[in-house]
């Protein structure tokens, strides 16, 4: 198969020209717990500089050594080239393990979620969530199927059995990055942008839209 992976990873946010977005940080602090975290599949790092930077004890690991290296050079925190599937520290060393946007890339999710639940006292993974059915019929898909590094998409259903597959237990499920639907809707109107805000305004008044989203958060433990 093609290496999509740096390929891909400046397209799709995940290169050495991505920064963690303010909103995204705030996103994730409120689920760190404890003082010893780490990032499984933490790219160029710029997670765990923020990390860091706020008093954390922060490693990062990734099986890319450009990643790594970059990492090195530019941010704060602990850098290891290393594989998410053999992860190369003591059982339970983390209080928080993060997994983000890494299990739709692996061979086997389960083999990786398993090795950061026995490092980890907490693991919180972010995954692309199937588009949903109610979508697919109309032919419409999440942008990231556009990725062609993804080997598969989520649902709470299938993390669920995840988790019960690793004899853990999930604790808690979050959604996030919603599709912008006024936005969307107001580009398949035609005419005037006064006129578009106008019939938006009116029409989302009296019919609340359906919120979707293109990623779950979930919190699982051992």
């Amino acid at each position: 198969m093609k290496n999509y992976y740096l390929e891909n990873a400046d397209n799709f946010g995940w290169g050495t020209q991505h920064q963690t977005a303010s909103y995204k940080i705030n996103e994730l602090l409120p689920f760190v717990t404890g003082n010893k975290i780490l990032d499984v599949g933490c790219g160029p790092g710029s997670f765990v500089d923020v990390l860091a930077s706020r008093g954390f004890d922060a490693t990062g690991i990734d099986i890319t050594p450009k990643f790594v290296s970059f990492a090195r050079k530019n941010y704060q925190g602990q850098f290891i080239v290393g594989d998410a599937n053999k992860l190369p520290f003591d059982s339970n060393s983390f209080d928080t393990v993060f997994i983000r946007s890494v299990l739709e890339h692996v061979d086997n999710d389960q083999k990786v979620l398993r090795e950061s639940l026995r490092v980890g006292k907490k693991v919180v993974i972010i995954v692309p969530q199937l588009t949903p059915l109610s979508l697919q019929k109309r032919g419409l898909i999440f942008s990231h199927y556009q990725d062609q590094s993804h080997l598969r998409y989520y649902t709470v259903k299938s993390i669920e059995e995840l988790a019960d597959s690793c004899k853990a237990t999930l604790i808690d499920v979050q959604y996030t990055e919603p599709l912008p639907n006024k936005s969307i809707f107001y580009e398949l109107l035609h005419g005037f942008s006064l006129f578009k805000r106008i019939a938006i305004k009116i029409i989302f008044t009296f019919f609340k839209p359906q919120k979707y989203y293109l990623e779950i958060i979930a919190i699982i433990k051992p």
